[in-house]
Order: structure tokens, then sequence, then C-alpha cells
């Protein structure tokens, strides 16, 4: 009886320790599973989002034939691979598609999401504390901010509608009057209620005529400004001296309305459009009505932003911290284009980095982001559009 009691009692103690050599095992690969992600303080009202060695990051864009939102996801895919994080491509067709496209991110699971351009923020706020509420940080490149967002990077866009406004009101010895193109998003009122009080009342012959939203008519936006800018023209005549729209979409609409009116050169009636790209550059290049953009950076600004991705999600900072470049959440880095005539337009085969004057002192560094071999080749620009008055009416 006392043999068979201490043989239980070894196969007892044999049990225990084979339980404990499993439990200390599965803790062991939980913990390589888990060791690159770790709790950091919250900043804001939500979790701080995951602190982790490798991130896997989704951007979303609503269209991708405009060379805006393909220069930031190229930037974002160079972005991820030089530094060892997953990209995942959420870009999606319209504004009308956006909700679903956050939905399939945080579905996902992805640790980072970063939303481009796009309207109606404050519909998403819900969307962005669900995504804040799992660890999920989320950031707007070239977008508006609301709450939950950490962080903005963009234009400081009414600056540059007065840049504009200003070169084009110099050109044209402020001896103009002239008609907007709107839509329904904060980077529209900004550079749109700058360029109309410019004309309302400043100088004495620089005269604001007429707005119009592109989003408030049931036509496909850019066949909306083709037609706002038809009936302008029939409307006010040669009286009509410049078109200012908030988007380059816009602009190249407008000129193409200007073209069928049989002023091909913008001799009566000038466009000017804000974003730049190869489209825009070669209709300015052409010498058609539209002879002026401001050229956005928008590789920057997905560089800063990725920037401060692996500052709050990488290196645990927060908000304010030494070597963090963001001050509080929201905080947005903007940075500066230029304003594009057929002065200074890009020819065909420069680098995009290089109409931006990026290079700094050092164009050859290795080790600077516009050098960085990794993801999709770097911008080159190219001709533009051959047909874009077909792409007008949605076809």
């Amino acid at each position: 009886m006392k043999a068979k009691t201490i043989s239980n009692l070894k196969k007892a103690a044999a049990l225990i320790l084979a339980g404990s050599m499993l439990l200390s095992l599965n803790t062991a690969v939980y913990a390589d599973e888990t060791a690159d992600e770790t709790a950091a303080e919250a900043f804001d009202e939500y979790p701080h989002p995951r602190v982790k060695d490798k991130l896997r990051v989704g951007c979303i864009v609503m269209d991708m034939s405009s060379d805006s939102f393909t220069q930031e996801m190229n930037q974002a895919r160079r972005e991820c691979e030089h530094r060892g994080w997953e990209f995942i491509d959420g870009s999606c067709e319209g504004d009308d598609a956006v909700n679903d496209a956050i939905k399939n991110l945080i579905n996902q699971d992805v640790d980072a999401i970063v939303l481009g351009a796009t309207s109606m923020m404050d519909a998403k706020v819900n969307l962005i504390a669900e995504a804040r509420e799992k660890g999920i940080g989320f950031y707007s490149n070239d977008n508006a901010v609301v709450d939950g967002v950490i962080a903005g990077t963009s234009l400081a866009n009414g600056v540059a509608a007065a840049q504009m406004m200003y070169k084009i009101g110099n050109d044209y010895h402020w001896n103009l009057s002239g008609a907007v193109i709107v839509e329904n998003t904060q980077l529209s009122a900004e550079r749109g209620n700058v360029a109309e009080a410019m004309m309302d009342n400043v100088y004495p012959n620089f005269r604001f005529l007429a707005e119009e939203n592109a989003d408030n008519s049931n036509l496909f936006y850019l066949q909306a400004a083709y037609e706002y800018a038809q009936t302008w023209l029939q409307q006010y005549g040669d009286e009509l001296g410049l078109i200012f729209t908030i988007w380059d979409g816009y602009a190249m609409s407008a000129a193409e309305a200007v073209i069928q009116s049989g002023d091909e050169h913008g001799e009566t009636t000038v466009v000017a459009g804000m974003g730049g790209g190869n489209d825009v550059w070669k209709y300015i290049r052409d010498d058609t009505p539209l002879k002026y953009t401001y050229s956005q950076p928008f590789e920057l600004y997905t560089h800063n932003m990725f920037e401060i991705i692996d500052q709050i999600q990488c290196q645990g900072l927060n908000p304010g911290d030494e070597g963090c470049d963001i001050a509080y959440p929201g905080d947005i880095i903007y940075s500066e284009g230029m304003v594009t005539t057929m002065d200074n337009v890009p020819a065909v085969g420069e680098s995009v980095h290089a109409v931006f004057d990026y290079y700094g002192l050092d164009p050859e560094d290795p080790d600077a982001w516009f050098n960085w071999p990794e993801g999709p080749a770097q911008p080159i620009v190219e001709d533009g559009t051959e047909d874009f008055a077909s792409t007008i009416s949605g076809e």
C-alpha cells in the first residue's frame, strides 16, 4: 500500500512537471508571437495605438485615376517596403465607398489606417473611434482632421490659394473678374473662400462674379464643372477673365469649356486649379486656357505622415515628446508647394522630386527618403493624358 502510494505520488509529480513544461512552452511561443508589441501610455481619450516593430498599414484613397492619389499610394508603398512594414491597399472608387473601405481595414485588424482626401469627415468619427478603441492608429493624409485622428499632413490651403491669387492678380494688373468652382470639403472652403475674398472689394478692378458647387449637381462632378464654365461664358462673355477652381480636375474641365467656346489659348478667360501632376502640367505646357496650378508635394505629405506613424507606433512616443513631430493629438504638419505657370512648368522626363526641390544640399544622398530604392519607381514627370476631355462625362 505504501509503495503504491509512493508510485502514485511519482506519477502525479511527473504529470505536474509535464504540465508545467507545456505551459512554459506555450507561454514562450505566445511571447515570441507578441514580442514586438508593447503597451504605451494613452495620450487622448483612446488607448495608445499599438506599438510594434513591424506594422501593417492600410491606406485608403478614393480615385486611383488621380495623379495626387497615385503619388500618395506609391509613396506609401515605398515607405512600408523601406521600413519592413506590410502595406494594405484600401483604395476604393468614390467617396461613398470610403466608409466601407475603413470598415474593411478595421476587420483586417491593421495596425494603422491612413486616409487620403475625402469629404464628410464628421460622418466618419464613429468609425475612427471604433478603430482607435481597437488600438489602430488613424491618420489623415492631405485630409481634414476630426476627433480620433492622431495627426494630419497637408498644405496650408488658404495660404496657397492666396499665393496663387496674388500671382494671378499681379500678372493681370489686378484687372480681372472671376468665378469660382468649389465642393463640400474643408480644403475647398479654405481655398475657395480665400479666392473669393481676394476678388471681393479688395482691388477695385479685381471682381468676384459667381460661385458654383460641383457636389450640389446631379451630374458627374467633372461634367458639372464643364457646364458651370459654359454657363458663365455665355452669361458674362468677355467680362469673365478668370475661372478659379479648388482642384485641377475642375480646372481641366473648365479649360475644355473655354476651348470649346473658341478661346483656345485663354486670351480672354484663364483658368486656375490646385493640385499639380502630369495631366494639369500638360495643359499648362500646351498653352491652353489653364494657365495656373498650385503644385502640391504629395510624396512629402506621405513621407511626413509615415515618420509620425513610426514615432507613435514603433518608438512608442506621445505627441509633445522630444523627437515626435506633432505637439498634440490632431496636430497637422504643413508642407509648401509652388505656383506653377508656363514659366516653370516641369519638363517631361524630369524628376518630380526635383520639381519641388526636395533634394536640398545633397541630391545624391543614398539615405535620403527621396532616393530610397524600395517600392515603385521614383516619380518622373510624364506627358499626361492625351484625351482628358473624354473623361469629363464620366465615361
